[in-house]
């Protein structure tokens, strides 16, 4: 009791005279957050269409590697199949880069004006503080996650690349 009467006492701007400065710092990680989920998209949609040019060319490819009798040499089967798998393991991967997350905001808008609006505004913005924190650490793992899937299309899309190119060199005698 003796402690919330000293708190009353000391006004809620002595006992949070960082509140700003903290505040500032989670509001700029959430947005840097937010970014991340941005570029992390951008990459997995370049992936993905990258991935669908390879398999466009690996395709056309099969086509133009046919022999005087109609049949594709031997090497060329086998290695489309891979190319073409590995293509739609990426659409997979993308797929799950993609799908909706259910991100976690702080304070939803409308209960932050319900709430909050006839609070002291310190006590509101350590709330609020609070609040942020929790839900940037759950957006971290969902982050990670749509990290590792975008990751897994960039190893996936070389080496459907590193396929494309052994049927060339395969057809061309480089190797």
């Amino acid at each position: 009791m003796r402690q919330i009467c000293r708190e009353k006492m000391m006004g809620s701007s002595e006992k949070y005279r960082s509140l700003q400065l903290v505040f500032d710092e989670i509001k700029g990680r959430i947005a840097a957050q937010d970014a991340q989920i941005t570029a992390l998209d951008g990459k997995a949609t370049a992936g993905f269409g990258s991935a669908t040019l390879l398999a466009a060319v690996g395709s056309l490819q099969q086509l133009t590697s046919r022999s005087g009798n109609g049949r594709s040499e031997p090497f060329v089967v086998p290695l489309s199949v891979v190319g073409f798998t590995l293509y739609l393991v990426i659409v997979f991967a993308t797929f799950m880069a993609y799908r909706p997350r259910d991100y976690n905001r702080a304070v939803e808008p409308k209960k932050l004006r319900d709430e909050y609006l006839s609070e002291d505004e310190d006590v509101m913005r350590k709330n609020l503080v609070d609040a942020m924190v929790i839900a940037y650490e759950k957006n971290v793992g969902l982050i990670k996650d749509k990290a590792n899937w975008t990751n897994a299309i960039v190893c996936l899309l070389l080496i459907q690349a590193v396929v494309v190119v052994t049927i060339y060199a395969r057809q061309y005698g480089l190797l």
